[in-house]
This record gives C-alpha cells, structure tokens and sequence, in this order.
C-alpha cells in the first residue's frame, strides 16, 4: 500500500515511529533529500512556524508534507526529546532554527516551568506580543525569531540542565525584553525601552545571559538601523561577550575557528565578529570605522579574521588585514590556521588564496600538534565529508598519509570513513590509501552502506591481514560488536568473518559482545552461530583502549533502542 494512502492519523503515527527509529539527525537528512520528491507532498500549505500553534489532534487537518510531518515528531510531538540521556550534547550541534522551533514548542508545555531558558522565551514573546501587536503571521515569526535567538545561549549540557531553574530578577527581565525587540529590528521598541519607558532598566551595555550582549545582536540580525541607534547611544563596540575570552598578543592554536558552529547570527564575542559571521559587509564597514575599530593587536580582530575565512568572505579577510598595515605574512601561523578553517568550512576560494598567493608558513600537508583534535586540512575536509574539497586539497598537494598501523582517529581515511562519507573514502582510496583502514574505520561507526560498498569491491578484504598477522575482517567484527551494529556484524559473519576460530581466548567475538557491548548483541551472536563462552578471570579488562567512547558513535549513546541514530544513513 501506498504510505500517502493512510489517513493522516495513522500517517503521521507511522512518520514518529520512523524518527523515534532513526533519531532527529537522519530525520533531518531525511527532510533534505525528500525536498526533491515533490510526489511526496499531502494537503495544504501552511506557514512552517504554524504547526507549534495547533494541537496534535488538530495538525491533520493543517498536514502540509511528509517534511511538515517529520518537522512536526521533532519539534511538536517530541518523540525524541533534545535532552535525550543518548545524545547529551546534540543540541550543541542543531542549528538555531531546528533548536528554536523545538525550544519554543516546549516553552508552551508543562516544561516552561522546570527551565528558566523556556520561560523567557515565553514571557518574552508575550510581552512583545502586547508591545506590538503584530498579525498573527508576524506573531508566529517573532516567536520563532525569539526562540532562536535564544537558541544559542542554550547548550544543553548536563550541568545546564541541572542549574536550569535558576530565578529571574527585574533587571534582566528588563535586558530580555531589549534584546527581543533587537532580535525583531524594532526601532520604535527599543528607543521606548531605552529612553523614553517609566524608569527604564535595560541599558545598551549590560548582557543578557539568555540573549547577549544588545550590540552583537543588532549586528548579527542585520539590523544596521538598530546598530546606528546602540553606537549612538554609548554601546561600546569593543567589548565581547562572557562567553568569549579575549586579550592582546594573538597566537595561534590551530584549533581556534572549528568550535564556533553553525555560520548563523550567533552574537558570540565582540560585534565585528557577529557582523563578519553572518556575512553583513555593510555592518561591518560600520564597526570597523576608526571611532569603532577594534584593536589589531587583540584576539577577538584575528577572531574576525578567522570568522572571515570561516564564511569565505575575501573581501573582509583584505579589508581586515590591509587595516593592520601589515600582510597576512606577517602573522606567523595565522595563514595555516585560516586554512584548516577554510578547509572544515569548505571555503575552496579562501583555500585557493591562501596556497596560491604565496602566504608565508601555508603547507597543504602540514599536520598539527596531537592536541588540536585533527590531523590538518585534509583530515578536516574529510571529517565533513565535502569530497570537492578533497579532490582540491589533492590535487594541491594535500597527502593522504597513508600506513597501515595508523591507528589515528584523526587521519583523513578514519575520519571519512566512521562517518560513512563513502565518496571520500572513494577518493582516498584512488590517492593510495588502503582498504583495510576503510572497511575497520567503516565497521567502527556502523556504517553499513560502506562495509557493503567495500565487501562487493573487493569480497576477499575480510580475509587480508594487517603487518603483525590479524586479519582485518576479524577487526572489523570485533569493531562492530563493541558500538552494538547488528546490521554490520550480520553482513560482516555472512562474508566469511569467523565467530569462533582463529582467536586468542580473549577475542573471540562472543567474550567480546559479552565484556564490550550488551545482551541484545550476545543474543545476535548466538543466533548467528556464536559458541557460548564464559568469560573468565584472565579475560583483560582494557580492551578496547578506550571503552567509553566505544559506548558512544556520532554523539549517540549506543543502545537497541538508539543504534540506529549513530550511522549516516
């Protein structure tokens, strides 16, 4: 039977069953690719903020897509909460408008009153509500808008979550209200809550712990007007807000730009920076005027510099280097780390620049300290899976650094591969890189679609040996159990990969399952033709070296009910 056939009850009970089963990641992705299926698309169209204003027994009658009703298990019904113990950061990683839209969904629930953040969000909208008097099409937007803003002071950390009650005083209740009708561009509003309210408490350089600071705002929202007005009104441009460390004699450290996330109106550090990230050249042109420019010997101007690269805005990184009188030569390290943001951003015109104009202390291949977390442009390139920048950063002289005892989790091969990037790994694999590392790497994130990928390319890898004589479809087997991939350890055992012989006691697959993984994997085994074993005293307790990310793949606490959330597809 057709899905589309059934009515919208039962349709929208099966598209919450599906995202229960594949998590919010997938579903997302699943939003993306069903966007060019235009067949799929059921009943009206209605506003994309509008399902949060309906109840669920109402939302079939305003169904507007299979994407409508994925967006609706996710931010209406919850099915998965963004709190989920599995995935404990992965609001970090959510764009502000799918934690906004989530956020604002649970501001008008029972949870409003167990978490400080919600009930800003809702009083705030309610309070704006009131002060502007907005259709109910501008109301469902302001909300929304509000939602996000505050969507990026929410990180939903356990230790957040723990002190998420926390009360309100009038003072900052004041700030939140500012900042909301900066958020919505309101220029009428924010003069009224600056200047002319009864005994105003806002002020234009105060932060707002739940919004930041009013400047970055403004700048982050495009709001020139409202950036105008706050300079005007004694904002100070040089600060930064709490959340953004700065200080004098920049240095770099490799690592700086790959922990900002998404390029989208984040007022993180000073107002430059939240101008630059978002692309608003005309802010700031404004802010970097000689009254309002930042210090060149401070952090927070490289921090632009890098947000520059980060976007691939070339006229700002000229602009923002010609204004120190120096050339980007002239700043040891800060070249090669514009290159490894570039390259994670996949920013090519950046990369281009910077390996083609000649910029001192650039290596394609240069691979940083162990501490950084990645081993260069190409690694970064490949951990995103943006095989464009690959093929580039090769075919600029990028290495793949291919050896068989790399056990790296940071090389590019590993890094492409236990994310199930196969065209990557494609690509790697053309440069020199081996097989063997893919298919370990590919078992170790669950990616089914790549083990198959590689088994049919060539159906006698399981049986090759690694140097000191193990033999790679053992490792890969044992790689599989350990984060709980029924699917990888069926096809894995269907090829050929032993369960019982040819193993030290200690890893045979079953003790493995038994010491590493879960009941529900040992049953698997068994059922497989898995010899049941005990296991012992002399059974080592360090394997694998490190057993609790072995609990935990693509952010996702490894469970029966959660395995599937933690593979690409």
């Amino acid at each position: 039977m057709n899905l589309l056939s059934f009515p919208d009850d039962v349709f929208i009970l099966i598209v919450e069953r599906l995202v229960a089963t594949i998590g919010i990641c997938k579903a997302v992705q699943l939003r993306s690719v069903n966007s060019k299926f235009p067949s799929l698309k059921r009943g009206k169209q209605k506003s994309p903020m509008a399902f949060l204003d309906v109840a669920k027994s109402d939302a079939t009658i305003t169904l507007g897509s299979f994407n409508s009703t994925v967006m609706l298990a996710i931010c209406g019904s919850q099915v998965i909460d963004i709190n989920d113990p599995a995935t404990p950061y992965l609001s970090r990683h959510m764009t502000p408008p799918l934690k906004g839209k989530i956020l604002l969904a649970k501001s008008r629930s029972s949870e409003v009153t167990e978490d400080d953040r919600l009930s800003v969000i809702a009083s705030v909208n309610q309070a704006l509500d009131g002060l502007t008097h907005a259709s109910e099409e501008r109301r469902l937007e302001q909300h929304q808008m509000i939602a996000e803003a505050v969507a990026h002071k929410y990180r939903g950390s356990p230790f957040e979550r723990e002190n998420a009650n926390r009360d309100i005083s009038v003072d900052i209740e004041a700030q939140n209200l500012l900042c909301g009708a900066i958020v919505l561009g309101n220029m009428r509003l924010v003069n009224y809550l600056l200047q002319q309210r009864p005994c105003a408490l806002a002020a234009v350089n105060t932060e707002s712990p739940y919004f930041g600071q009013p400047l970055q705002l403004a700048a982050a929202w495009d709001h020139i007007d409202v950036v105008r007005y706050l300079l005007a009104c004694g904002a100070d441009p040089h600060r930064t807000s709490e959340d953004s460390e700065d200080g004098t004699n920049w240095v770099p450290d490799m690592k700086l730009g790959m922990a900002w996330g998404s390029v989208y109106r984040n007022p993180s550090g000073s107002a430059l920076r939240a101008a630059v990230l978002t692309g608003h050249n005309d802010i700031a042109h404004l802010l970097l005027e000689p009254q309002y420019r930042l210090s060149h010997v401070k952090v927070e101007y490289f921090r632009a510099v890098l947000t520059a690269a980060q976007t691939g805005n070339l006229h700002l990184i000229e602009l923002l280097i010609k204004m120190t009188g120096k050339t980007l030569s002239n700043f040891s390290g800060l070249g090669q780390e514009m290159l490894y943001v570039a390259a994670y951003y996949g920013q090519q015109e950046v990369v281009r620049m910077l390996l083609e104009s000649g910029v001192s202390g650039v290596d394609v291949s240069e691979i940083p300290s162990k501490d950084v977390g990645h081993e260069g442009a190409l690694s970064l390139a490949a951990q995103r899976g943006n095989a464009t920048m690959v093929s580039f950063l090769l075919a600029h002289g990028a290495e793949v650094n291919f050896s068989l005892y790399n056990q790296s989790r940071h090389d590019p091969i590993h890094a492409a591969a236990i994310r199930g990037h196969q065209e990557v790994v494609e690509i790697l694999l053309e440069h020199g890189d081996s097989s063997e590392r893919a298919l370990r790497n590919a078992a170790d994130g669950g990616q089914l679609h790549l083990v198959k990928w590689l088994l049919n390319k060539d159906p006698k890898l399981p049986r090759k040996t690694w140097p000191d004589g193990r033999e790679v479809g053992k490792e890969a087997l044992q790689r599989a159990i350990v984060v709980k991939s029924p699917e990888v350890i069926t096809l894995l055992v269907n090829s050929g990969v032993p369960l019982n012989d040819g193993y030290e006691d200690w890893e045979i697959p079953i003790v493995w399952a038994k010491q590493l993984a879960a009941d529900w994997i040992v049953n698997l085994l068994l059922a497989l033709g898995a010899e049941n074993r005990d296991v012992d005293e002399d059974t080592p307790e360090d394997v694998p070296q490190n057993h609790w990310e072995g609990m935990r793949r693509g952010g996702v606490r490894l469970t029966q009910r959660t395995w599937e959330w933690a593979s690409k597809y």
